[in-house]
């Protein structure tokens, strides 16, 4: 897969482990509930200057991120909203995978996620975080 399939206004279809993941940020269990009734759309661009720009929105929040590839970035956590530093590289199998770090200087890494495209054309999002892991599917509008 490449980076650039990603492109475009895709929707969750299927959550597993979702619930765990928000429970584990401190989510309160009515938010909690509102964001797994809701949709979710993610929505993946190319900018002209090799950027990416993804907003999340959904019925809870929004979140918006821009990111060059293998730099790392400041960014607002789309679940938390705290301040983070993370990186979006691509690994050998060609998965986008987004880290975060402890700190701006640190490599610790606290949270992570993969994104591929599976071979039904949908986009299978694995989140990793303490010992949690969430699966999140998607498909293309």
């Amino acid at each position: 897969m490449t980076h650039d399939a990603l492109q475009g206004k895709w929707k969750c279809v299927k959550n597993e482990k979702f619930d765990d993941y928000l429970a584990a940020h401190g989510i309160p269990w009515v938010a909690r509930k509102i964001v797994n009734k809701g949709s979710c759309h993610v929505i993946h661009v190319k900018n002209a200057d090799g950027t990416w720009t993804v907003d999340e929105i959904t019925a809870f929040r929004s979140s918006n991120t821009t990111y060059t590839v293998g730099e790392r970035y400041n960014l607002k956590h789309p679940v938390t909203e705290g301040e983070i530093n993370g990186i979006v590289e691509i690994d050998d199998a060609g998965r986008v995978v987004g880290k975060c770090f402890s700190s701006e200087t640190s490599d610790e890494v606290v949270e992570s996620n993969t994104k591929e495209l599976l071979p039904n054309g949908q986009i299978l999002q694995i989140i990793y975080f303490k010992n949690i892991v969430c699966k999140r599917y998607f498909e293309k509008e």
